[in-house]
């Protein structure tokens, strides 16, 4: 069996639609003679993405039977870094993100089961400056869509839990709580959403339309058949 010694990767930016700087990890191969693959050890990953951190204490990858797991943990994310990477017009946040994301590598391809995204205390806002005129356009046909829009037009929320999936087909399945209230809707109680959005990975990382469409599923689940 032969072993070469630790090695460190750094690399200082990535830039591939979203900023990843600063990716710091350190790898090790052992290789036994009689396998035709070696057997790579992956440790302290981390990187900076979005304001915050995200590291993993690492992984063991054996080439000949590549199935491996791994915990990322996310680390102080910056929301409104994260819209920013949207540039949907009137869209803005502010909060900060933390979470944990269970990865399991196949040779199928690459699983999350359990992942959870959570808000931090004591939440944030979120704006989707729709404008007046768009809600004056929804008012004579829907007055829950209309709500709902006036309610985005100024959200102070408490709550922002995301559960994440993701499967070997390349399809995310977010489940989305959202607690809070509008502030300037002095007559209005406090508004829980609750929002299962799919997106196929691929297609979005050329996109970046996620928040949107959160607010899309939004629009459909308030608005009248």
């Amino acid at each position: 069996c032969s072993s070469d010694l630790p090695a460190s990767l750094f690399v200082a930016a990535i830039q591939s639609g979203v900023d990843v700087n600063n990716v710091r990890t350190s790898y090790q191969a052992r290789w036994k003679l009689a396998d035709p693959f070696p057997v790579v050890e992956v440790k302290d990953f981390q990187c900076e993405m979005f304001g915050g951190t995200i590291t993993s204490p690492g992984l063991v990858v054996d080439l000949a039977s590549p199935s491996s797991a791994t915990t990322f943990s996310l680390r102080s994310l910056d929301l409104a870094k994260i819209l920013s990477v949207e540039q949907q017009r009137g869209l803005q946040g502010t909060g900060t993100l933390n979470g944990t994301l269970p990865v399991m590598i196949t040779s199928r391809g690459i699983m999350v089961d359990g992942g959870v995204i959570e808000a931090q205390p004591p939440g944030g806002v979120i704006r989707h400056l729709s404008g007046v005129e768009s809600s004056n356009t929804l008012s004579d046909s829907d007055q829950h869509l209309q709500l709902v829009a006036q309610a985005l037009n100024n959200f102070h929320y408490k709550i922002l839990r995301v559960g994440v999936k993701y499967g070997e087909t390349g399809m995310l399945d977010l489940s989305a709580r959202l607690e809070g209230r509008n502030p300037d809707l002095t007559q209005t109680p406090p508004i829980h959403f609750n929002l299962t959005v799919q997106e196929h990975i691929p297609t979005l990382l050329k996109s970046l339309r996620l928040i949107e469409d959160i607010h899309g599923m939004i629009e459909r689940k308030y608005r009248r058949p």
